[in-house]
């Protein structure tokens, strides 16, 4: 997946899993439930060493965002900020953007410390979750004369294309692979 900028959400993996977070609980499962679905969408993704944190850092997001914040995610969290893995992808970027994205991570680090409507939720169910296959929209952000901005992978691709296209005023984004 493709990343634009350093904040969480600046990342088709974070994008997704914000999307998927908003469509269930708006229709009507709790935080904890559209958690579990998450997790458990995106199972594979999560070994990946590059989106796994990143998945779990939106979660933190989301969840405080609504006034909650699981523990076994909160501590996945801090586990993935403490031995760097998170890191990874912004060493290959160039310094200014490495320290600008560990300055993000820290104020995060801190709002997870701070946080205090903490519950207890170490095993997520997932056994009345339908496992559906994700199908990714490979896609291209390109200019009015077919120059790339950006190339990304998405299974929410008309979700991203309105975000990418509003983001970006004068770009488009186009489907390469399916």
């Amino acid at each position: 997946m493709g990343t634009w900028g350093i904040k969480i959400f600046e990342d088709d993996i974070t994008m997704d899993v914000r999307d998927y977070f908003n469509d269930y609980v708006n229709k009507g499962d709790s935080i904890s439930k559209a958690t579990d679905k998450i997790l458990h969408l995106l199972k594979d993704e999560i070994k990946d060493k590059d989106e796994g944190p990143l998945i779990y850092f939106s979660l933190a997001e989301l969840q405080m965002e609504k006034g909650i914040l699981e523990i076994n995610i909160k501590e996945k969290c801090l586990e993935c900020l403490k031995n760097g893995t998170s890191m990874d992808r912004w060493i290959s970027s160039g310094i200014s953007q490495f320290l600008k994205r560990r300055k993000v991570l820290k104020e995060f680090i801190a709002r997870l410390k701070k946080f205090s409507n903490v519950v207890d939720k170490s095993n997520p169910n997932t056994e009345d979750i339908e496992s559906v296959p994700l199908e990714y929209t490979v896609y291209v952000l390109e200019d009015n004369n077919s120059q790339t901005k950006y190339v990304g992978k998405t299974s929410c691709f008309e979700k991203r294309k309105q975000y990418m296209e509003n983001l970006f005023k004068n770009y488009r984004s186009k489907v390469i692979e399916q």
